[in-house]
Order: C-alpha cells, then structure tokens, then sequence
C-alpha cells in the first residue's frame, strides 16, 4: 500500500516507507537500545605490528597489554596510530573468551561485542545487568585501564635447582599434607553454603581463614577493595633474611553459582585454591628455622565479578613500588578426569623463568606431572592483575581449558573432587614455595 500527500497546490506526490519500518527505525535511534540514545567514551586499541613495543613501553604508562597489542585511553599520544572504539556509558566493560562452550552469552544480556580476536573478545554490559553476567559460567576479566608503572626488567635471581634429590629440610614439611586434610577444609569452605563475594558467607569464611592467619603467628591484613564485597585476608610470614622482596602464594575464596545468594559451595572452584593456601600457611608458618625471603598467604574476594580484590591489591602493590618476586595462584586444582592427572602451570613469557624453576622444585617432592603452558591471554584468574603490572606469577590449574562439569553450579560440591589428589598437589606447592623462600 502506498501512502503519501497527492500533488495539490503546486506540491508533488511524497511517498512514505510502511509504518512498520518508521518505528523500527524510530526505536533504533531514540529507544531503550538505541544506537546512539547513550552517550559515547572511547579507548583506543594499538596492534603491536604497529608500533615498536620497546618504543611503546618506554613512553607509555597507561595501557592494557594483552598478546596482540595494547589498549589505550583516549588520550594516548599513540592515538594516530590506534583505532578507536566507542563505549556507552552507564556500561561496564569485560574481557571474555571469544570462542569455546562457555563465550556465549544469552541473547536476555544487551551485551554489545566492541572488539575482538581469535582468543579474546570485548563487550558492553549495561551497568544493571553485571549481576546477572557473573552468574554465567563465563571465564571474565573487569577491564583494567589504569597506569602501569615501570618495573625492573628480567627475572629475579631464582635459586638454582642444583640436585635432582630433594632437600630434607624440606622434604618433611612436602610429607605433611594430607587427603583428611584436605577433606576437613574443603568441608568447613562447603558449610558457609556461599561464598559469594557480596554475601556475609564470604565475609565469615574470609573471618575463619584470618583467625587461622592469626593462630599461626603471621601478621593478617583484612582488605576492603570494592563497595558491597567482602574483604580479602593477607597473613604475612616475615623472612629471617631481611631480603628484599616476597613471593605470593594465593587463590580466590569467593564462590558463584546459577543461584549464588542462597547456594554457591564452589569446591573445585575455588575451594581448591583456598585449601592449597591454608594448608600452604600452616605448614611453612611452623617451620623452626623460618626462610630467608618473606611469604605473603593472600585469599581473594571479588574474582567471580572480573578479578577485583587480586586487579586492587597488585595495584597498590606496584604503586608503592613493592618488589614481588613471584606470584603463584592456584585455581582448581582438586578434579581428576584421566587416571594420571596433570596440573597446568600457565605463564606468560616474562614469567617463563618462574613456571620453569616452580615446575622442577613442584615435581621433586610430589608425583603429580606438570605441563607447562606459555598464554599470556589467559587472563580468567588472579595471577593475571600481576601479569599486568609486570610482576612473575603463574596459574596452577588441573585443566585447561576447563572440562570440570559442575563448575559455575550449586553442584560443586565435596563429593566431586579428589581429596587424594589434591593433598599431592599441595605436597608439589609446599616443597616449591620453601624452595624459593628458601630455609
């Protein structure tokens, strides 16, 4: 049907397009999602084919690197040679996978893909709907652009692995973890029901590994980091030596499911890690002699929403000027799914060294195999924050990519994992962590 204003009056016919298609187009322009009813900021994004990154890194100090290139701020004096993205405002921004069962979104979230590559992808969320996007069991980073100050450059001086035979010294404190062990701590993490981050369940279970912190002597540190969290727990071994510098020994203690605010035990993920780092502190904060170099036993809160507690306290970290020598994170480290299970050390190429050194010192005093993964696009845990501000860490995991079929569900549950094989697992983090630390 054509509809339109008949010549009359020395005016010729107009034709209008059907109603249907002015109030698409109407809606496009001015309705809730329109593409241009919301305000616009803008980043950057710098190939690294385009630019020296020698060149970039000596004269920028405001970036986000990932393998491909950088992001920027608008104001980057490298804005000739970028390409500019626009963002909405009142929206959230996220790194996620960009391929693999769990990048999908569901079409319910407005998210808008701003950027991607073979490996990462950039999206949008509307302020309204982050709740409901870290719910999802998609591996996420909160997107971090903020200055980056210049660190050292090269590995800190890794003590030699100068024998294939154990130190005894350490050897005995490698023997002491146990699957009953294991068992009783993963059950206590599992009785809190969630650990979700916004929830008094993480806060209390945040509580209870403080009170262990304390009853073993180190100095704890509860550390608020982003508004309606819990905090995150610090406990401090002081090194004998008055070195300069300290390693990290850490994983995240909150939890998410598909109903995170009643049920969230998160046992695999990441109760695993939680345990690895008490048993860690317990162990090593016993030992007569104590160690040359300070040891940091850190319990994250905020993963779940995009990395907050471990993005703010590398910051602050780097901001100050701290010297860590080494980060080693442990996230899902309790799930068997072959009959020899390895564990997936994850680097990036600057922190080679470290994953070298950890993997010949884990498998002295453990039987559980390593493989060695350089991806310094694996950005989905919190080794990743100190990836950014140039600081060594890696990421124990039993898998990469993830085949764990309950993670993300109220059904990660104690029954699911192996006790057995994550007391192992904690014998190859005890007696590498005193070998860096050194007795």
């Amino acid at each position: 049907m054509e509809t339109g204003l008949e010549k009359g009056f020395g005016m010729t016919k107009v034709s209008f397009p059907p109603i249907g298609l002015l109030i698409l187009v109407f809606s496009l322009i001015f309705g809730p999602n329109s593409l241009f009813s919301e305000p616009l900021q803008e980043i950057l994004w710098l190939p690294r084919s385009s630019i020296s990154p020698k060149e970039f890194l000596q004269n920028t100090s405001t970036y986000l690197e990932i393998k491909e290139g950088w992001f920027l701020p608008a104001t980057s004096s490298w804005r000739d040679h970028s390409i500019s993205i626009s963002i909405p405002l009142a929206h959230d921004l996220y790194l996620i996978p960009s391929h693999g069962n769990r990048s999908q979104l569901p079409s319910r979230l407005m998210a808008r893909t701003l950027w991607s590559t073979s490996t990462l992808r950039l999206v949008a969320l509307p302020q309204e709907q982050v709740e409901s996007f870290v719910r999802l069991p998609t591996p996420k980073y909160a997107f971090p652009l903020t200055a980056v100050l210049p660190q050292p450059q090269g590995a800190p001086p890794y003590p030699a692995v100068t024998s294939l035979r154990p130190d005894p010294r350490i050897l005995s404190l490698a023997a002491q973890p146990t699957s009953q062990r294991v068992t009783e701590i993963l059950q206590h993490l599992q009785d809190f029901q969630t650990r979700w981050s916004p929830s008094m369940g993480c806060r209390n279970a945040v509580l209870w590994v403080q009170g262990l912190f304390d009853q073993w002597g180190l100095q704890t540190v509860l550390q608020s980091h982003t508004p309606g969290h819990s905090p995150q727990v610090i406990g401090s071994l002081a090194g004998r030596g008055h070195r300069t510098g300290k390693y990290i020994v850490c994983g995240h203690i909150d939890s998410v499911s598909e109903n995170p605010s009643v049920s969230a035990p998160g046992i695999e993920d990441n109760g695993s890690g939680t345990a690895a780092t008490i048993m860690a502190a317990e162990i090593l904060s016993q030992y007569p002699g104590g160690f040359l170099y300070d040891i940091e036993f850190a319990a994250w809160t905020g993963e779940e929403f995009g990395l907050y507690g471990s993005e703010y306290y590398a910051q602050r970290q780097a901001s100050t000027g701290e010297k860590i020598l080494g980060v080693f994170n442990f996230d899902m480290i309790a799930h068997r799914d072959t009959p020899v299970e390895n564990i997936e050390l994850i680097v990036n190429s600057p922190s080679l060294p470290l994953g070298d050194t950890f993997s010949s010192f884990f498998t002295q005093y453990c039987a559980v195999p390593v493989n060695i993964m350089v991806n310094s696009n694996m950005v989905w845990s919190d080794h990743a924050p100190f990836w950014r501000f140039h600081y060594p860490a890696l990421l124990g995991i039993d898998d990469e990519p993830i085949v764990y079929p309950y993670y993300h569900t109220t059904e990660d549950t104690l029954d699911k994992v192996f006790p057995d094989f994550e007391a192992e697992v904690i014998k190859g983090i005890v007696g590498a962590v005193a070998s860096f630390a050194h007795p």
